[in-house]
């Protein structure tokens, strides 16, 4: 695969990665809200058809309220969608046609020549201070920087995802 950025203006790459899995419910969110805002396209339904063969869209206004990870989660749904998704190689025909695989997104990385850094995502979102002194100083090392601003951004972060949860924001 061949990558369309000039290495000569890089000097750093910061990659986050996140598990497969997690990917994959946060796809089954995506695809609720966009459901409920846009109504079932044919992307949407190719998708649904892949992961969660079983589950039949009977009506665009009704579906995204049952489409929610607990109520997947207590009726098996979200078992079967991991297989289907493990034995589909992680792979989501909506996502796809934004990006790719998570397999083909993280390996797309590797043979860069430029200096990386991983990060896996879900050390950004622990919500656990320790984390993100962590991973503040990692980065911060990486790319010779004060690892408390770093720091400060991810509380700030933090503090605004909990207002917004507060306030009933589906994010």
């Amino acid at each position: 695969m061949e990558l369309k950025y000039n290495t000569k203006k890089v000097s750093h790459l910061n990659l986050i990665v996140r598990n497969p899995f997690d990917t994959l419910l946060s796809a089954t969110n995506y695809l609720r809200i966009s459901l409920k805002k846009d109504g079932l396209t044919k992307s949407f339904q190719k998708s649904i058809n892949l992961i969660y063969p079983e589950i039949k869209v009977i009506n665009n206004q009704t579906f995204p309220d049952f489409f929610i990870l607990d109520n997947l989660r207590d009726q098996g749904h979200l078992d079967n969608a991991l297989d289907n998704f493990t034995k589909g190689g992680n792979f989501s025909p909506l996502f796809d046609s934004m990006s790719s695989s998570w397999k083909n997104f993280y390996e797309s990385y590797l043979p860069i020549k430029t200096p990386k850094l991983l990060i896996k995502f879900e050390d950004l979102v622990s919500g656990e201070k320790d984390n993100w002194e962590l991973v503040s100083r990692k980065i911060a090392d990486f790319i010779s920087s004060d690892p408390k601003i770093l720091e400060n951004s991810f509380l700030e972060q933090r503090k605004n995802v909990l207002r917004e949860k507060q306030l009933g924001s589906i994010f």
